[in-house]
C-alpha cells in the first residue's frame, strides 16, 4: 500500500512539474517562437519546401520561368530542357545553364525589347492600312458624288430638251 501511494504522489508530482512547464511554456514569447520556428521547419521539410524561398517569389515571372526550366532540365533527368518565352512561346534552354545570371538578365531584357519592337511595328502595319483604307473610301465617296453631279446635268439637260420638243 505504502509503494502504491509513493507511486501515485509520484505521478501528481510529475503531472504538476509537467502543468508548471505548460504554463511556462505559453508565457515565455522566445521560447514559444522558436518552437515555432522548429515545428516551420519539420513542416517545411515535410512537405519539400525550400529554404531558399521568399515572399513573393511565385508572383515573379522570371523567376517561376528559371525554376521551370530547372525542374524540366535533362541534367535533373526529368523532361526536355524547356525555357517559356513570353506566355505562348517555348525554346530549349541549353543556353539558359552556359549563361551566367546577368546574361540572362540581358538576353530577357533583349528578348522583350524584341516583343515590344515587333508589337509597335503591328500597330503601326495596322495604322496605316486603316489609313489606306480611309483614302479609298474617300476617293469612292468622290467618285460616287462626280457621278451623281453627272446623272443630275443629264437630268437638267433632258428636262430642258423635253421642254423644248413641248414648246
Amino acid at each position: 500500500m505504502e509503494k502504491r501511494r509513493a507511486a501515485l504522489l509520484a505521478q501528481i508530482d510529475e503531472s504538476n512539474a509537467a502543468a508548471d512547464k505548460g504554463s511556462k511554456l505559453a508565457t515565455e514569447t522566445h521560447e514559444v517562437a522558436q518552437r515555432k520556428l522548429e515545428q516551420m521547419d519539420k513542416l517545411k521539410s515535410a512537405l519539400g519546401i525550400s529554404a531558399e524561398g521568399k515572399e513573393g517569389d511565385a508572383f515573379n515571372r522570371d523567376l517561376q520561368v528559371t525554376d521551370r526550366a530547372h525542374w524540366m532540365c535533362p541534367q535533373n533527368k526529368l523532361a526536355p530542357c524547356v525555357r517559356l518565352i513570353g506566355w505562348r512561346h517555348r525554346a530549349p534552354c541549353s543556353v539558359l545553364h552556359s549563361l551566367s545570371q546577368e546574361q540572362k538578365k540581358q538576353q530577357m531584357i533583349a528578348e522583350r525589347e524584341e516583343r515590344d519592337r515587333a508589337r509597335e511595328e503591328a500597330i503601326k502595319k495596322r495604322e496605316k492600312e486603316a489609313k489606306k483604307r480611309e483614302k479609298e473610301r474617300k476617293k469612292i465617296e468622290n467618285e460616287r458624288k462626280k457621278m451623281e453631279k453627272k446623272a443630275a446635268k443629264v437630268r437638267e439637260a433632258t428636262v430642258e430638251v423635253g421642254q423644248d420638243v413641248d414648246d
